[in-house]
């Protein structure tokens, strides 16, 4: 072994495979923590926040506990199995929280990777270029997201492979019984016959290494949560308990209702110059990475705010055609049926919306009704 690690160190390529990786037996958990700067981790560990008599008590941590929901905490007394980290959320909390880490359950290593850090950043600073046009930002934007989305994606949802084709004939190897398949006829080319056929064939599902780069995926994610975190705890931290209060939140983006008119009004007078000299490291309307103004509803709007599930939030107004809402699952809806439908999930009231579909996008444009039932 001894022999191997010296061969190692000896040859570049291979040495930047070893490089920054333990060589002990045992490490302690200063040693997992503060780890070669060259890996990062995901860590799932146990632990709180310990009060600061400065200032109210901070919920840096985003748990879903014993009832099953989300929701934000200062320590992981909620959660059974703890709280999954990676190693810059983990030194966030202890930096700024004074996190008191009381058991580390599980802690996985890699080596940190230079390569895809550099595409996206490139980018992400291409997309805050005031110099290309709306369309071209809204692509990138579109590449970024699907990109950095099947990192996770999730193969044991997709046990099913489905092939799509325009034939003029079915495959002579073409056996029906065999598959779930669809054919249909879609239209006539002067002699030659056009059909569709779809067939779906079920994966063999065997282990196997996957093919989804999770630990990539984990990291996007805890990053906007961890970005939430510092955000929230600032507004803890430097604005009066009774001028504010978090109405809906979720990996990038949340909506924050202020009884004041501009956000360092609410700010405590004694941690004023504080809150100013922090608020530009957290909001800007152009740097990634940071909160910015989307929308703000003022009292002489007689807004209303109603949140049924997740990725659903919906702001009613005095006027039908100012508002604000967003549906995960529905299109071309009025703020009034989306308000009306989170009301009636809250309520527990079955409610159902009309819905136009696509019945075959790949064959033809025609379209069908189906009824969405929220309850």
């Amino acid at each position: 072994m001894h022999a191997l690690k010296k061969y190692f160190q000896s040859r570049p390529e291979l040495k930047k495979l070893t490089d920054g990786y333990f060589s002990d037996n045992l490490i302690t958990q200063d040693d997992a923590i503060f780890a070669n700067d060259k890996l990062t981790f995901l860590a799932v560990v146990k632990g709180r926040v310990p009060k600061n008599n400065r200032f109210p008590q901070q919920h840096p941590l985003f748990l879903r506990g014993n009832d099953r929901r989300w929701d934000r905490y200062a320590s992981t007394d909620s959660s059974e199995e703890g709280i999954l980290l990676t190693r810059d959320y983990l030194q966030y909390l202890v930096k700024e929280h004074n996190f008191q880490i009381e058991k580390i359950e599980k802690i996985y290593f890699y080596k940190k990777c230079a390569v895809l850090p550099t595409i996206f950043k490139e980018l992400v600073d291409t997309r805050a270029l005031s110099s290309i046009s709306k369309e071209k930002k809204e692509l990138l934007k579109k590449i970024v997201n699907y990109a950095a989305g099947y990192f996770g994606y999730n193969e044991i949802k997709h046990q099913t492979s489905t092939v799509c084709r325009l034939v003029t004939a079915l495959p002579k190897r073409y056996i029906y019984n065999t598959y779930r398949s669809t054919v249909e006829d879609v239209a006539w080319i002067g002699k030659e016959r056009i059909i569709f056929v779809k067939v779906l064939n079920f994966n063999q599902n065997q282990r196997r290494v996957s093919k989804c780069a999770l630990p990539l995926y984990i990291c996007v994610t805890e990053w906007g949560k961890k970005r939430l975190a510092e955000t929230f705890c600032y507004f803890e931290k430097y604005l009066l308990p009774n001028t504010f209060r978090l109405l809906y939140s979720n990996v990038d983006n949340a909506i924050v209702c202020l009884a004041t008119n501009e956000l360092e009004e609410a700010a405590d007078p004694r941690h004023l110059d504080k809150f100013v000299s922090l608020k530009s490291s957290l909001f800007s309307k152009t740097k990634p990475g940071h909160l910015k103004e989307e929308f703000i509803m003022y009292p002489a709007s007689e807004w209303k705010f109603v949140s049924g599930m997740t990725h659903n939030y919906c702001i009613l107004t005095n006027d039908k055609n100012i508002g604000v809402h967003k549906n995960s699952a529905l299109r071309k809806v009025s703020n009034q049926q989306s308000y009306d439908a989170a009301c009636a999930v809250l309520d527990r009231i079955p409610m159902v919306i009309s819905q136009e579909r696509r019945t075959n996008k790949m064959a033809h444009l025609e379209t069908v009704l189906q009824n969405f039932c929220f309850k």
